[in-house]
């Protein structure tokens, strides 16, 4: 059986009947020959010439009594056997008997006829062997019946199995149906193993006499079909099996593949369809499906809707009927278009300036293609037409053309730099407004000139930023605050909004943001952190620059640590005396005093109205008398100079234990103040009081 035959389910007559001594013919249901067998056609001289003939023509002329017509009438199934004896003819032998069988229910779903010739035996061999005749007859008879049994189940496994059969459903056919088939069919039985399941006959005894067949699937072993004897089937030694069911077991091993070859593609196939169906319905854009004279065969859900036709109505119509088009630019009608796709084999793309005309009046802006549809040769089977309801996005195209221009004006007049470059496949800017040229100095003709221009205008210190950018390593919802270099060589500090611009495939193809020079606000948030840790009439860090200060120093290597404490005495009477003005100015010497006689490192602090506070890391106790000392020497020649006096009281505290925390230090240099404070004199405030006054007059 070649590999054709067994894809598309057919038996080789020649595999059962061609070796059979009798002649046997099979006719259709109409009277026509289906086959005849070797010893057939080598009587009538013609190897192919028979096949399709009327059996009238061939047989009935040499016939006493035609036995087609019996064998056709059969009803209902019902099995008619006639016979009939050949006339004396030159083809024939004389006296060839011809049993005719309704074929019905064995051969296939329609009915057939078989003819079975039966040589007559010669004069001479009658005479020498009158005893045998009988025996003769009876095992041709046999011979015949064993025949058609094997033929009988061959054709009931060809068959097509029922569409709610499984594949277990379709085994245990066989396997029940193979037993009656051989000779001992009583005490036949069978097994098949296949895709991991095993069925039984009715009668399945495991026997002492097997014959096995492998079974292929995709051109692998993937079971097999065997058949038992018991051991006493027979008397004989060897094997009770006859050549003839060798090769039946083939045969029907090979249309198992090809019955299980079939379920699957049965199985695909409504696999396949439900999928199309439950696809279609699910698309969210029409589809229409045409065949190749440009009729409906298929509309789905979506559709239905966009058009205004049901399916059922819309079947067998012209596509130009139901799918009413204009296209205002390409003026294709949907005529035009069904000839293109299944007439030419085009496939056609339309933009969203085709409009579809619905049923009910209504007129969408639709976008559609339509394409061929072939089959496996290449030949056109029909189209598909696959269109979407774009009228909301034909609309938004429009207002995003007016929103566009507006965005192009306001650009155009924006005081910040709006920006758009292309990273891939070669860098450049592809939009610079305007703003550049106030911004940098730099006009939009001399970037796009240069697409490195972007990256050569930031400053320096600050271009580690823009390559982290560059690289990926950036959070694009966050800012990028920077510095760039102007044309005149000016920084200015700018904030950019950058947004990423992706292909298809996700990657990373270009850049698009605005600029701002917010160099004022940089100035002006200066000022303010200034101002959050500095005195502004002196100068000095304040009391919450102590205080962070002295958290930052919180490391053994700078200990010791000293703190002077200073008040300036007579502040209030001169305030009193003079006014906050003359005050103010004594505050301002008493500050430049301070940074005078104290070293680089040290931290001087206004702490309150009159008081000051001097951090000095890695000092001990030595080192902050020395400047005491150099302070009270300060204060008192401040007396004598032209300039405004200062007098001070001052106390020290000596921190060795990072456990001491800034309050009990300034305690303790508090306290250590007051005492020398109380060792003034009134003739130290009397001095000053005169100094002040010869200052002001």
């Amino acid at each position: 059986m070649t590999q054709g035959d067994a894809m598309k389910g057919r038996i080789d007559p020649e595999q059962v009947l061609g070796h059979l001594p009798d002649g046997l013919v099979v006719l259709d249901e109409t009277g026509r020959i289906l086959y005849a067998n070797a010893k057939v056609r080598d009587w009538t001289g013609g190897r192919d010439s028979l096949k399709g003939k009327s059996c009238f023509r061939v047989f009935r002329q040499r016939m006493e009594r035609c036995p087609n017509c019996g064998a056709l009438e059969g009803k209902n199934g019902r099995s008619i056997e006639t016979a009939c004896v050949l006339d004396e003819d030159d083809v024939f032998p004389k006296g060839m008997e011809v049993i005719a069988t309704d074929g019905r229910n064995r051969l296939g779903p329609k009915q057939t006829v078989l003819l079975s010739f039966r040589q007559p035996l010669s004069s001479s061999s009658i005479d020498e062997k009158e005893g045998q005749t009988n025996l003769q007859l009876q095992g041709l008879n046999e011979q015949l019946r064993e025949r058609v049994k094997e033929l009988d189940c061959l054709y009931d496994i060809a068959g097509p199995a029922p569409l709610d059969w499984s594949t277990q459903d379709l085994l245990q056919f066989v396997a029940n149906r193979v037993p009656a088939s051989w000779y001992y069919s009583d005490q036949a039985s069978a097994r098949i193993r296949l895709l991991g399941m095993t069925v039984y006959s009715r009668n399945y005894r495991p026997g002492h006499w097997r014959m096995i067949s492998d079974i292929y699937l995709d051109g692998e072993t993937a079971g097999s079909l065997e058949i038992h004897y018991p051991k006493d089937v027979t008397e004989d030694e060897d094997a009770p099996f006859l050549e003839e069911e060798h090769r039946l077991l083939e045969a029907i091993t090979r249309q198992i593949e090809v019955q299980i070859a079939r379920k699957r593609s049965e199985e695909a196939l409504q696999v396949s369809q439900e999928n199309l169906r439950l696809t279609l319905r699910s698309i969210a854009d029409g589809v229409i499906t045409i065949n190749p004279q440009g009729r409906i065969t298929r509309l789905n859900p979506k559709a239905e809707k966009l058009t205004g036709w049901s399916w059922t109505e819309a079947v067998g119509r012209p596509l130009e009927d139901v799918f009413q088009i204009e296209n205002t630019k390409a003026g294709l009608a949907a005529r035009e278009l069904s000839r293109r796709v299944v007439g030419n084999g085009e496939t056609v793309e339309l933009g969203n300036d085709t409009q579809l005309h619905a049923r009910d009046g209504v007129r969408r802006q639709i976008g559609d293609s339509a394409a061929p549809v072939r089959d496996r040769t290449g030949t056109i089977i029909g189209g598909v037409i696959v269109f979407s309801d774009v009228t909301a996005k034909h609309q938004a195209q429009k207002r995003l053309e007016e929103s566009e221009e507006n965005f192009r004006l306001l650009a155009e007049n924006a005081r910040d730099l709006i920006y758009r470059i292309r990273l891939k496949p070669e860098m450049a800017f592809e939009y610079v407004s305007p703003a550049a040229t106030m911004m940098t100095g730099y006009t939009p003709e001399e970037h796009y000139e240069d697409p490195m221009l972007g990256f050569k205008i930031i400053y320096e210190p600050d271009r580690d930023k823009l390559a982290a950018v560059m690289e990926g390593d950036y959070d694009f919802g966050e800012p990028l605050v920077l510095r760039w270099q102007k044309k005149d060589g000016s920084i200015i500090w700018v904030e950019q909004k950058n947004v990423p611009i992706f292909d298809e495939q996700g990657e990373w193809i270009g850049l698009e943001g605005i600029a701002r020079d917010i160099t004022k606000r940089k100035q002006d948030e200066a000022w303010i952190r200034y101002l959050s840790f500095h005195d502004v009439l002196t100068g000095l860090n304040n009391r919450a620059y102590l205080q962070e200060a002295m958290d930052r120093l919180t490391s053994e290597r700078q200990l010791p640590m000293s703190i002077i404490m200073a008040d300036l005495n007579g502040l209030k009477l001169v305030n009193d005396t003079f006014g906050h003005q003359v005050g103010d100015q004594m505050l301002i010497e008493a500050a430049e005093l301070l940074r005078e006689c104290c070293r680089k490192e040290d931290i001087i602090v206004r702490f309150g109205g009159d008081e000051f506070v001097i951090l000095l890391p890695q000092a001990d106790e030595a080192t902050a008398r020395a400047i005491a000392k150099r302070l009270t020497g300060s204060a008192q020649a401040s007396l004598k100079r032209d300039t405004w006096p200062v007098s001070m009281a001052i106390g020290y505290s000596v921190r060795t234990d990072l456990q001491q925390g800034l309050d009990e230090l300034i305690g303790v240099a508090e306290d250590d103040m007051y005492q020398n404070k109380k060792e003034l004199t009134d003739k130290a405030s009397t001095a000053l009081l005169e100094r002040v006054m010869s200052i002001i007059a």
